[in-house]
């Protein structure tokens, strides 16, 4: 019983993190370029992170997030010396708009690392 408080413990402790809204790829799927607007855009995705004007003054806007989660091996002493891991997710989403405020050009990206270190990795 107590070996099972244990590990339950270890999984409730194995500390995570994010940041921004979740990008959902099938929401990305339906952006068209030369069609969808900067106002449908907005509703889809809400308030962007960031907006700046390209040379070109195109309007271009961006949207952030991401998650972070430790491994529980993280959390055991002596052995979190040998091998320590966390997995991360980043999501960027990238769009240019022309001046008629209709999406011209947009990227999605959206890689899982697994990030390893310790004697062990």
């Amino acid at each position: 019983m107590q070996l099972v408080t244990i590990i339950i413990s270890l999984f409730i402790l194995s500390g995570c993190a994010s940041y921004g809204k979740e990008i959902h790829e099938n929401s990305v799927c339906k952006i068209q370029r030369g069609i969808t607007t900067k106002q449908e855009i907005l509703d889809t995705f809400g308030k962007p992170d960031g907006t700046y004007f390209d040379r070109d003054n195109k309007l271009i806007i961006y949207y952030f997030a991401g998650k972070m989660k430790q491994s529980a091996w993280n959390f055991i002493p002596i052995v979190n010396i040998f091998h320590t891991e966390m997995n991360m997710n980043n999501q960027m989403l990238t769009i240019i708009l022309s001046k008629d405020n209709i999406v011209e050009e947009y990227s999605f990206t959206n890689p899982d690392k697994k990030i390893s270190a310790g004697i062990i990795p």
